[in-house]
């Protein structure tokens, strides 16, 4: 919950910076959202931050979805781990081109259907696991491990894995490193979601009557992103939350990190796994729109990119298969890219670009008003804005929360950058 309503407020906030800026006339159309709200906040310091933590968080992003494809294949095809990279190439190398967010956007929601196989697999062996734990419950973990692996005792079934018979164990702040890179990677949308959201911008201006302003056009587009957010992260919520407890209640504190790993052996774990695959080369694309927003113009100049654009695609997907032979481990590469990337892309940077640029998360600005409110509560200075919007003590109260959430934005970011980087260290030096 933390990592997702933490996210959701992160996007908000850039969206609203996004309007502030736009409403000082910083920046272009033909200028990205982005780089628009980092050099409207710290000039090229800031485009070069968020530029860098986007190309991060969503290049290794992409170099774990491309790892697990390549684990999967290597283990249902019996092709090496060569072969497997080269083939892996080819077909996301196929998927990136697709350059229309709408084509992409097919290719996600099929992806998103096909999660409902795994959740299914998933609940079904919570289930069972809890008639096995209750079942036998007078059985010690060594006995039931044993008999999880042999099946030599009657009435229970390969899935009942020994970690589901011990007791429920609280969570400890000890493991706050190695929670938050996979749960900031899970969440993290934020480099998609404002390729989303420009992509609506433009959409709307295309359908709105002639001469409507880009003011009314934004304020739309602001408001029906604003729902798609909340509502999209309110859900990601809930989903998380089921499929983390139904893992746990199925197979106990040795539950994978990759779920799938926790399944017992057999067709309905490699049909789980082929599926997953299938989904994350399907939303391959989505997840490098953001990358090729910033690389393209940036190589070969703005506007038509003639025959040189799928060269290009094809040279960075290859880069990513060499960093996936560097880093071959599917969780290191998640919990290293939620850390240090999507850490910063979604946390850190959107506290901090927001209390630079909206003068309404200011605390002086917001010290300012709340004394010209008393100057005139006493009858000694007159302010327009005392009681528009349900008078300043609203505004004063709404401006500390942004404030509160900002700073708690970027206090939280580099906490768990520092503890989730060292954590995959420690992993790496003691497997």
């Amino acid at each position: 919950a933390l990592a997702g309503y933490g996210t959701s407020a992160a996007i908000i906030f850039a969206v609203r910076c996004n309007a502030k800026v736009c409403e000082r006339g910083s920046g272009g159309d033909e200028v990205g959202v982005w780089e628009r709200i980092g050099r409207a906040a710290y000039g090229r310091l800031g485009v070069v931050s968020i530029i860098s933590s986007l190309l991060i968080a969503q290049l290794g992003l992409s170099a774990a979805y491309y790892d697990f494809i390549v684990v999967t294949i290597m283990q249902h095809a019996a092709l090496s781990h060569l072969h497997a990279l080269a083939v892996t190439w080819v077909l996301l190398t196929l998927v990136s081109m697709i350059r229309k967010l709408s084509s992409v956007a097919i290719l996600s929601l099929v992806g998103l259907i096909t999660y409902i196989y795994i959740i299914a697999l998933l609940v079904a062996y919570s289930s069972e696991a809890l008639d096995c734990s209750a079942a036998n419950a007078s059985l010690t973990a060594d006995q039931l491990q044993c008999a999880a692996k042999n099946g030599d005792i009657a009435g229970i079934s390969p899935i009942c894995h020994p970690g589901a018979a011990e007791p429920i164990a609280m969570a400890t702040w000890s493991g706050f490193g190695a929670w938050f890179g996979p749960a900031v990677f899970a969440f993290e949308g934020m480099g998609t979601a404002m390729s989303i959201y420009a992509s609506i911008g433009e959409s709307m201006a295309e359908d709105a009557p002639p001469g409507t302003s880009s003011t009314i056009v934004r304020r739309y587009t602001d408001r029906a992103f604003r729902w798609v957010v909340g509502g999209a992260y309110s859900c990601g919520v809930v989903i998380y939350v089921c499929v983390g407890a139904l893992g746990y209640l199925a197979f106990g504190s040795s539950v994978e990190g990759t779920i799938l790993e926790s399944f017992p052996e057999g067709p309905a774990k490699a049909n789980a796994q082929i599926v997953l695959a299938v989904v994350l080369g399907c939303t391959f694309a989505l997840q490098m729109n953001p990358v090729w927003g910033v690389i393209e113009p940036a190589i070969l100049g703005r506007g038509d990119y003639s025959a040189a654009w799928p060269v290009l695609r094809g040279v960075v997907v290859a880069l990513i298969a060499i960093a996936c032979v560097l880093i071959p481990a599917v969780d290191a590469m998640i919990s290293l890219s939620g850390a240090v990337g999507f850490s910063l892309l979604g946390f850190i940077l959107p506290g901090l670009f927001f209390l630079k640029l909206n003068p309404n998360a200011s605390v002086a600005v917001t010290l300012d008003r709340s004394v010209a409110a008393g100057l005139e509560s006493m009858g000694r200075a007159e302010s327009p804005g005392a009681s528009a919007n349900g008078g300043w003590g609203a505004t004063l109260r709404k401006n500390a929360l942004d404030v509160v959430v900002a700073i708690a934005l970027v206090a939280i970011g580099c906490t768990g950058s520092v503890l989730g980087v060292y954590d995959v260290f420690q992993q790496q030096q003691h497997p």
